[in-house]
């Protein structure tokens, strides 16, 4: 199985979690970054190396007014609000050198971003755990497929999904094919479900398991149905 790196997963959960805790909170704060894009509705900022923020907001006519000052490449300081929930901005200026307000947004940030790595990289300790779990459960389930194999070319696997895709033509073969995949798909989500590993996941067992069709599977059902 493939695992998913801390980076990787930081990552993404960081960009799920910016603009979706601050849509949510009801209490006002405050954000600081260089700009790489903004508009009336819409700010990007470069929050350090590891994360950039895009937050969408609604802004009252004077607040809105004061984004024409603003340019790409500022270091700028923004409070938000919320109403309706969705992100309100309640104002935006730029940083001034040695600025205290901006270099306390700038230090939350960074302890949040730290806090989010620690549980990042705890979330993803506890899943390769469970996923090393599952396949000791699944090589007990001739239903299925391991992945590892050896690594194929781009050419060898587009033969596999051709092959696959011929015989799914016929309909004495078609049964068999989709059989083979639903047995295997069945497998890797009944372990999955067995271990809890898609607590942390959204979608759960069921979004883990809908990338499951390798190259592994589609040879072992073209295998096993061409008899």
């Amino acid at each position: 199985m493939k695992h998913v790196s801390a980076q990787s997963s930081l990552l993404l959960t960081l960009a799920i979690l910016t603009n979706f805790l601050s849509a949510c909170s009801s209490d006002e704060r405050s954000r600081t970054g260089v700009v790489r894009e903004i508009s009336q509705t819409r700010i990007e900022l470069d929050i350090s190396n590891e994360m950039i923020s895009s937050i969408g907001f609604t802004c009252e006519p004077s607040v809105c007014e004061t984004i024409s000052r603003i340019s790409n490449g500022d270091n700028v300081y923004i409070r938000l609000g919320s109403e309706n929930n969705m992100n309100k901005l309640l104002s935006i200026r730029k940083c001034a050198e040695n600025d205290s307000e901006c270099n306390q947004a700038h230090d939350d940030e960074k302890k949040w971003m730290a806090q989010m790595q620690e549980a990042s990289e705890k979330s993803n300790a506890e899943m390769l755990q469970c996923r090393d779990k599952m396949e000791i459960d699944l090589k007990n389930d001739n239903r299925y497929v391991s992945n590892s194999i050896r690594s194929i070319s781009k050419q060898e696997s587009e033969a596999i999904s051709s092959t696959y895709n011929q015989l799914n033509q016929d309909p004495s073969k078609r049964i068999c094919l989709a059989q083979v995949l639903k047995d295997h798909h069945q497998a890797f989500l009944e372990s999955c479900q067995k271990f809890e590993c898609g607590k942390d996941n959204g979608g759960g067992c069921y979004h883990i398991s809908g990338n499951v069709f390798k190259d592994a599977v589609l040879q072992h059902a073209i295998d096993k149905c061409s008899i």
